[in-house]
């Protein structure tokens, strides 16, 4: 198990750290995070705007779906893995600094864990939230970096995962909310586009598929930057990433 180190580095420290390490590799770490977002989220629009009908027939029995009602299943079947695979990836990118982007695939190597991964953290962040939204949003950090526990090392069972990361995150909680916080403006920055092509199309039934092209060329850099600076915590708490003390 990893030891327990007390983040002291402020948001800001961590985001240039993060911007340190992007200067003249934003366009091809980008370009790894454009191809998540397009087998993520942008796929999972496309099948809910093209809806067409298909029966499946076993037996006697005959099952008519829309891409519409497969949509759901593929958020919850596929991004969860493919979230694995893009930690992975900016762990290899971070501490070795070589530029893998076939790791975006690593989760599927391990899909059974990646999965009941995020199925057993959206449990327990679902029943604290159950109590009220604060318990919740404190369960989301408490175990945060167990998918980076999981990407780092496949041979852990998601329990062991969870249990690693309430433990890392003790004295870091408060640390890792502020980080996260830090990121509204830019999320903000980033949304503007989105929020302009809604109302240009908001008349007709093109509103959705333009807001996904929308977030297929935008997000990649605010995602690419977020998660290179969630990295940096993730190095910092694990013991990987030591600073100096200043004499």
């Amino acid at each position: 198990m990893h030891p327990n180190i007390i983040v002291t580095k402020s948001a800001s420290d961590l985001r240039a750290i993060a911007r340190k390490e992007l200067k003249g590799n934003w366009g091809r770490v980008s370009l790894v995070s454009f191809v998540y977002v397009l087998l993520t989220s942008f796929i999972n629009g496309i099948l809910s705007f093209f809806a067409s009908t298909s029966t499946v027939s076993i037996g006697r029995w005959k099952f008519t779906y829309t891409s519409s009602d497969v949509a759901p299943f593929y958020n919850l079947l596929i991004a969860p893995v493919f979230a694995i695979g893009l930690l992975s990836f900016f762990l290899t990118f971070f501490r070795q600094r070589r530029y893998e982007p076939y790791r975006i695939f690593d989760g599927f190597r391990f899909y059974l864990k990646s999965f009941g991964l995020y199925i057993l953290v959206l449990i327990k962040i679902i029943l604290w939230s159950l109590l009220f939204i604060i318990p919740g949003i404190v369960a989301a950090v408490r175990y945060s970096q167990a998918p980076y526990i999981l990407a780092e090392d496949p041979t852990k069972s998601p329990i062991g995962c969870i249990e690693e990361s309430k433990f890392l995150m003790e004295g870091n909680k408060e640390k890792y909310f502020t980080l996260l916080i830090s990121f509204i403006g830019w999320g903000f920055l980033a949304s503007i586009p989105v929020i302009f092509l809604q109302e240009l199309f908001s008349a007709n039934h093109y509103e959705p598929i333009m807001e996904s092209f929308a977030m297929l060329f935008v997000l990649p850099p605010l995602l690419s930057y977020l998660t290179l600076t969630r990295t940096i915590f993730f190095e910092i708490v694990t013991g990987h990433l030591r600073f100096r003390k200043r004499s």
